[in-house]
């Protein structure tokens, strides 16, 4: 009985040790990330959505606690066709929200008694090429009745999209380069506009991400970021959070180096990646003949969609490397054929001959 308790409990024991390796991540994850930092929250007492901003990432950042548990988020990548600054000329509280990149802030817009109309106008640094915009509106808000968007070109507003009821929350209209916009809305009840986004025809250059994650009271997170390499964790599950959640915003502080970086050299070839002109192909002598900072190993130089470390033949396009006489010169450029019979021609001739003497003395011999 003794020996059958003791093995429950190394039974116990083992699922627990286990179940603990399962949820803490391998030291291995932690060693792509350069750099690393603390998230600063306010209390909370509930479990609490948090978001916060960082620089756009190649790679997937890591959010971990005190026991070095990960957690999962949502990242959005904020564009810089969301840095309007919007003013009006009626007086409205938080007129900030209505553009700040935040489905969870919003604005009230109050009837104006003697017109029901409210005027937005928006501008930006730097004219770009628009062709519609889309307006959030808080859940069980009314709509407007009425829009007309107006866009400076010029020096002069033309009217994009003429005074009209809409159906739906995008509204499209003429492709049009612009840095100011002017919108128009006539309402006969209060709007609640969490977001009123412009969309840009053209790729939008991107400027930060934006992450959200549900963050436990009494737990510090720290975060890791700026990963050399696909740092290949499984990134947990995260619920699905709506628009109307409510969310804090976090505070990234005390940057420093990762202690446990390890930095890539992922063709083992004795240069890191960040100095390595030819990062996955192994070219310790960093050749790069026409000086343009990708190693020739990496380069195509005939356009055949063979790099030139696989070619067989790197200055003559041949698609399909043909090497008859498999010396690895590919036989559209191999000036040598290294196969013996092609190399001294008369032994084909010598053997032949000699296939023929030994031929006729055997008819001779079977004739005596």
């Amino acid at each position: 009985m003794k020996i059958f308790k003791k093995l429950i409990s190394l039974v116990v024991l083992s699922t627990i040790s286990t179940t603990l390796a399962f949820n803490t991540l391998p030291e291995q994850s932690f060693q792509a990330y350069e750099n690393q930092q603390t998230l600063e929250i306010n209390n909370i007492a509930v479990p609490t959505l948090v978001e916060f901003n960082y620089e756009i990432q190649k790679y997937p950042i890591l959010i971990i606690d005190e026991q070095n548990t990960s957690y999962g988020y949502q990242s959005t990548t904020i564009y810089e066709s969301d840095k309007f600054q919007v003013t009006s000329p009626q007086k409205i509280s938080n007129l900030k929200n209505i553009k700040d990149g935040k489905f969870q802030t919003s604005t009230q817009l109050k009837l104006v008694k003697e017109t029901n109309t409210t005027t937005l106008n928006f501008k930006t640094q730097e004219a770009y090429q628009y062709d519609s915009l889309t307006i959030d509106y808080k859940q069980n808000s009314q709509k407007t009745d009425y829009i007309t968007i107006e866009a400076k070109t010029n020096g002069n507003y033309e009217t994009l999209f003429a005074r009209s009821k809409t159906s739906t929350n995008r509204i499209n209209f003429p492709k049009t380069k612009t840095q100011e916009f002017k919108i128009t809305l006539e309402h006969s009840q209060p709007l609640v506009i969490n977001e009123i986004q412009f969309r840009r025809n053209q790729d939008r250059q991107a400027i930060y991400n934006q992450y959200k994650f549900l963050a436990i009271p009494d737990q510090t997170y720290t975060i890791y970021t700026d990963a050399d390499r696909n740092p290949k964790y499984q990134l947990p599950e995260t619920g699905r959070f709506n628009k109307q959640q409510t969310t804090i915003n976090g505070k990234l502080i005390n940057q420093a180096a990762n202690p446990k970086y390890q930095a890539a050299d992922t063709d083992k070839d004795t240069i890191l990646d960040k100095q390595d002109n030819c990062p996955q192909i192994a070219n310790s002598d960093q050749a790069d003949l026409n000086k343009n900072s990708i190693g020739d190993a990496c380069e195509d130089f005939d356009g055949d969609r063979v790099l030139n470390a696989n070619d067989n033949c790197p200055n003559q396009a041949n698609y399909n490397q043909k090497d008859q006489d498999n010396d690895k010169i590919g036989d559209a450029c191999d000036n040598q054929e290294n196969r013996i019979t092609e190399k001294l021609p008369w032994l084909q001739w010598l053997a032949l001959g000699i296939t023929a003497a030994i031929i006729i003395y055997l008819t001779v011999k079977q004739s005596d």
